[in-house]
């Protein structure tokens, strides 16, 4: 887990994740702390009060862009998905993301990012 100075919100028992499982909200930086172990990293970039989406792998919409870590190095797999999330993705926004987004299991999460 980061330092509780880098975590924004921590959901231990997420309903989504198996028990003893948690879900962090931690924020990006030049030297960002990331919580071990992890297995998956959603990437909520913001401009304003707008959201960057990407098509869904299966089809099914839209959804913030995501990475699988796999026992990969949590940094190295970030540093891929920020990479990836320059290319071209579908701005929302924040009616427009809530409206889209809003049933997604990890959208309370996304409450806790301070502006957004």
């Amino acid at each position: 887990m980061p330092g509780s100075e880098r975590l924004l919100a921590g959901h231990a028992d997420a309903a989504w994740l198996p028990p003893g499982d948690r879900a962090d909200v931690v924020p990006a930086g030049p030297d960002p702390q990331l919580p071990s172990p992890v297995c998956v990293v959603r990437l909520l970039v913001t401009r304003g009060r707008e959201v960057l989406t990407v098509s869904r792998a299966d089809g099914r919409g839209l959804d913030l862009p995501m990475v699988t870590v796999d026992g990969n190095e949590v940094a190295e797999c970030v540093q891929d998905l920020v990479i990836g999330a320059t290319s071209p993705g579908t701005w929302l926004g924040a009616g427009a993301a809530s409206a889209e987004l809003g049933e997604r299991h990890w959208w309370p999460l996304a409450t806790h990012v301070p502006g957004w």
